[in-house]
């Protein structure tokens, strides 16, 4: 195609058109492209499929709609990530298969291989495909933040039905699914301060709570770009949310993430403000130990609870728990962790996540999940020269990830919050390959100052072949040029005329 164009003259002068470029991306780019879309697109769909209430059997199989999600990922994920499409393999990879494998083996050995087919299926499913998916699925800060999006969502969906729920002790969210006939039953809970406590999507108001209350520091930090006003009620949903669970634990992981976004604000200034914080938590648990007639662990769970009642079944679950390890410590109870030795008069419920992990599949299976989690937040926090984007997200993951750590220590997981947790390790892994290590940092400081030390040496020496000043000796090795004397080449002298 051609256009005319008038010239300078008047005339009129026919000139081709320029090749627009192709409106499609280049084969590389268009398949990287789409690769995210679908993944942008896999993760909200996953997230909300965690809070469906319901449960529907295949046989003895139960079959939530995102273990489906789980079943059709897994293998995908799992090659994606073997291949090394999804970054090098790290340790929070390997900690992450030790705890999968050794929950099987514990498994395997207290009741057979032929009894433990179901359990240890759910076992790699839930920890090691929901890791997978946030392993492989999320590799960068766009990809995080549709994460934290999509939970915020899954949050402000079951607001509504929450707050009714508190009110009238009715669960109006399970209620919506109750015609498909496999919906989660009511459960009956005391209320608390006057109100119900809600169940959300969930089996429990416990499982509400902390999947609710583990976004707050994510939104705080991950949303930073949004506008002041959308951000505070974004906060207001996840504080609003975890408030009606009135759970300990919900409340515990909420009030941790809070404490520590305040002493991060108040001590910005200092670079040592973490290491000043873990020194004082360490100094006080001692303190504690010295003076109290109570351990740490007892002052704790008696100041965290609702009621005295709770602390106390909480000590003795503690009490009897920790015993149990000790008999069990390799791979613990397995399949009959529901028989453990206790006091005739408390339930098999145990509210303590890392102790039940200690008592169902022995300390090495609880070394391995806390390793990858401790592994994962002192190698996330030591990288450096990070942009002011990933910084922030670096701090959400890291305060929300401390706040679960420690508000799981007085309530239980289990279903879609542990898949919520494991897939949220994962999803956090990209972290680890942000910016640089603090070693070639280190490196390159170092580097650095030797080429600007050698920088100002030849600064000094000055430039080869400089004399110095007339009558002075130049520096050692850079003389001038040698002084001439008369009738040297280089020399004008006169001559006398010639006589005959």
């Amino acid at each position: 195609m051609a256009h005319r164009t008038e010239m300078n003259d008047g005339t009129e002068k026919r000139v081709p058109d320029r090749p627009r470029p192709p409106a499609f991306l280049p084969p590389n780019d268009k398949a990287k492209d789409s690769k995210a879309a679908k993944a942008s697109i896999l993760i909200p769909i996953f997230i909300l499929l965690l809070i469906i209430p319901v449960a529907p059997r295949v046989g003895t199989f139960r079959v939530s709609p995102y273990l489906i999600v789980l079943v059709l990922l897994f293998f995908p994920c799992f090659f994606k990530w073997v291949s090394g499409k999804a970054g090098k393999m790290n340790v929070v990879d390997f900690m992450i298969v030790g705890t999968t494998i050794w929950q099987s083996l514990a498994m395997i050995v207290s009741a057979g291989f032929g009894m433990v087919i179901e359990p240890v299926g759910i076992i790699f499913l839930q920890v090691m495909g929901a890791y997978l998916i946030g392993r492989t699925m999320v590799r960068n800060a766009d990809a995080f933040i549709t994460v934290v999006k999509a939970h915020l969502g899954a949050v402000a969906i079951m607001l509504p039905f929450a707050v009714m729920e508190t009110l009238t002790a009715r669960p109006f969210f399970v209620m919506l699914f109750q015609p498909t006939g496999v919906a989660f039953f009511n459960v009956p809970k005391p209320p608390r301060l006057g109100l119900d406590q809600v169940q959300g999507g969930f089996e429990h108001p416990i499982l509400y709570g902390v999947f609710c209350a583990s976004g707050f520091a994510l939104v705080f930090f991950g949303l930073k770009h949004w506008k002041t006003i959308y951000r505070l009620g974004a906060i207001g949903v996840i504080g609003l949310s975890t408030f009606v669970s009135l759970s300990t634990g919900a409340l515990l992981v909420l009030t941790t993430q809070m404490g520590l976004i305040s002493w991060g604000w108040l001590f910005r200034k200092n670079p040592s403000r973490w290491k000043i914080l873990g020194f004082l938590t360490a100094s006080g648990y001692i303190i504690i130990d010295m003076l109290s007639n109570r351990t740490p662990f007892h002052v704790f769970v008696d100041y965290m609870t609702f009621n005295q009642g709770n602390a106390y079944n909480r000590i003795q679950i503690w009490q009897f728990g920790t015993a149990e390890v000790a008999r069990h410590p390799i791979f613990g109870l397995g399949l009959y962790s529901g028989n453990w030795v206790r006091a005739w008069y408390m339930s098999a419920s145990m509210d303590n996540f890392w102790l039940v992990i200690a008592v169902r599949y022995g300390l090495p299976a609880l070394i391995f999940l806390i390793g990858a989690l401790v592994f994962l937040l002192f190698k996330a926090g030591a990288r450096r020269e990070l942009s002011e984007r990933v910084t922030n997200i670096r701090l959400g993951v890291a305060i929300s990830l401390v706040g679960i750590f420690f508000g799981i220590s007085s309530v239980h997981l289990w279903n879609a919050s542990f898949v919520w947790f494991m897939f949220l390790i994962g999803s956090s892994v990209w972290l680890l390959e942000e910016g640089k290590s603090a070693k070639q940092v280190k490196i390159e400081e170092r580097l650095r100052a030797e080429e600007e030390s050698q920088q100002n040496r030849r600064k000094k020496a000055g430039p080869a072949g400089k004399a110095g000043p007339p009558g002075k000796a130049g520096p050692p090795g850079k003389a001038g040029p040698a002084k001439q004397r008369p009738g040297q080449s280089g020399d004008m002298v006169p001559q006398p005329p010639f006589r005959r």
